[in-house]
């Protein structure tokens, strides 16, 4: 019997979809571009009475707030999705040391860990808005009097995670709806201008 002595290959869950549109990649001077950030940056959630208290003893910057984040200075963030619930996105070394941490559940009284294997995406460029108006059920124009908000609301029909990082909008969705999202946010943005994809 053979035992593969290698670690099986991450895959994103964009990437049948990225593959598809390998051909349609636009100029590099794009109106949009639109990026797979699931693999390039890694995720870890909590929940519980505890998890605000937990986070900031462990160095975390907790959000006063739900629907608010803060940023890492490494470039990584935390985002307060429910008075209880948190998004982390940092390097993997941050991350293992909070997971090594809060595991096993119960290991902290009111601290429950949370796996994320989202679909991560970046869109920016100046036509955002113009597909913004055509495929998302809330005005995210409004970031000015709330530049650390955090949206969750629905994009082409797929349930999703929202905030602004300077110009670019970051989103995560469920890992199983990646590569309709890629699809439709893709064929969207063509009709809005030039497209550039980066998987």
């Amino acid at each position: 019997m053979n035992i593969p002595t290698h670690a099986p290959r991450r895959a994103s869950p964009c990437e049948l979809a990225q593959h598809w549109c390998a051909q349609a990649t636009g100029p590099v001077a794009a109106d949009l571009t639109l990026t797979d950030r699931s693999l390039a940056t890694a995720r870890w959630g909590c929940k519980g009475s505890a998890a605000p208290q937990w986070l900031a003893e462990h160095g975390m910057p907790v959000p006063p707030a739900y629907n608010r984040y803060r940023a890492l200075a490494t470039g990584g963030l935390v985002a307060r999705l429910g008075v209880t619930e948190f998004l982390i996105e940092a390097e993997g070394a941050t991350l293992g040391l909070l997971q090594d941490a809060a595991m096993p559940a119960g290991r902290v009284h009111g601290l429950y860990p949370v796996l994320r294997q989202d679909a991560a995406l970046q869109l920016e460029g100046p036509a955002l808005h113009t597909l913004l108006r055509q495929v998302c059920s809330v005005n995210l124009q409004s970031r000015e009097n709330s530049p650390d908000a955090v949206f969750l609301t629905t994009l082409v029909g797929v349930g999703v995670t929202l905030l602004w990082r300077g110009d670019a909008l970051l989103l995560w969705a469920d890992g199983t709806m990646g590569s309709y999202l890629w699809d439709t946010l893709a064929e969207v943005a063509r009709d809005c201008g030039s497209l550039r994809l980066e998987p």
